[in-house]
């Protein structure tokens, strides 16, 4: 009945969202096997003829030098809509690091009620690109020992590494 969908959605839209901060995050999905598996799952789902990704938004602000990029998703089976921001800038001061920062959103598709904010920091983005280059390495490299190479030697290029190395285990 309506009254009874109006309750459920009630329901659902009280219940407190779950924060989790980047250290339990590392800790529940560091870069494995099972992760590079899953990144296997997620472009299959991107195929989905009902998921929805639109565009990423971009914006730059020049005068701190600053870049912060919004991306969505939603994969119809899941019942959730995911949207994530990341945020990175160069140094404040001379000598010290380049600020990135990252937040993923989840949300009830449904009731749109806010059920988690994941504080990442960029955790998961270099997990995901990580994980897809193990995929690829799985996908396509020979299995006999090989070379690798790898181009920079950014934050990126020592996850990179490991994924290769896990592909290998």
């Amino acid at each position: 009945t309506q009254a009874g969908t109006a309750l459920v959605m009630k329901s659902i839209a009280s219940v407190q969202p779950r924060f989790f901060q980047e250290s339990e995050i590392r800790e529940a999905t560091p870069l494995s096997m099972h992760t590079i598996d899953l990144m296997a799952e997620a472009f299959c789902a991107l195929s989905h003829p009902e998921t929805l990704q639109p565009p990423v938004m971009q914006m730059e602000i020049p005068k701190f030098d600053a870049l912060t990029c919004f991306k969505g998703a939603y994969y119809p089976p899941s019942s959730s809509l995911a949207l994530k921001a990341v945020s990175a800038a160069k140094p404040m001061s001379e000598g010290s690091e380049p600020q990135r920062n990252g937040l993923v959103m989840l949300f009830d598709a449904r009731s749109t009620a806010l059920k988690a904010i994941f504080f990442d920091g960029g955790y998961l983005t270099q997990l995901r690109t990580a994980a897809a280059g193990g995929l690829a390495i799985k996908t396509f490299a020979d299995e006999r020992p090989v070379e690798l190479g790898i181009l920079g030697a950014g934050l990126q290029a020592s996850w990179q590494l490991q994924a290769a190395a896990i592909t290998r285990e």
